[in-house]
């Protein structure tokens, strides 16, 4: 019977092949963790007072909670103010509550808006924003509808958060 593999031939084999699985299992382990991690969880809510007197001022407080296990990156918090909503009268002021997170908000955009980037939101980790809004003075009553919109540019987020406010 014919050999196959020379006897010379056969331990260098088997390191070759020992070597490739040393350095492959750690490479496929570590892409298998890059592309199968959890998706991005955010809650993402907005509270205000449910009345507001005619050209009263109604606080408005942004949540964001990062409920997932991985972390959430490039963040863009943006409210574009109603039209019911004439300026906004305080903030937006950031406040990093629980957690590892970067946020800046700079002063508000016209049309009245705010705009708020949030570098990174750890998992577990909760930041607030604030601002006040006057209601036009000649609304006598009706209902002010106001979403904010919570979208990354690298992690697939896209929330949403609306407040319903009546003013009376």
């Amino acid at each position: 019977m014919k050999r196959f593999f020379r006897s010379n031939l056969i331990l260098p084999l088997i390191v070759v092949v020992m070597l490739a699985g040393a350095i492959a299992g750690p490479l496929a382990a570590n892409f298998i963790r890059a592309h199968a991690q959890a998706p991005a969880m955010l809650s993402f809510t907005k509270t205000a007072p449910d009345t507001v007197e005619q050209g009263g001022t109604i606080p408005y407080v942004l949540t964001l909670t990062n409920i997932g296990t991985v972390e959430i990156f490039g963040l863009q918090v943006t409210d574009t103010l109603p039209p019911q909503l004439t300026a906004i009268t305080a903030g937006p002021t950031p406040t990093i509550v629980t957690g590892n997170a970067s946020i800046s908000c700079p002063p508000p955009i016209t049309p009245p808006a705010i705009s708020c980037k949030i570098d990174f939101l750890a998992p577990g980790a909760v930041v607030r924003i604030t601002f006040s809004a006057t209601v036009d003075p000649s609304l006598t009553s009706g209902t002010i509808t106001n979403t904010a919109t919570a979208v990354s540019t690298t992690t697939p987020v896209n929330k949403t958060a609306t407040k319903d406010t009546t003013i009376t």
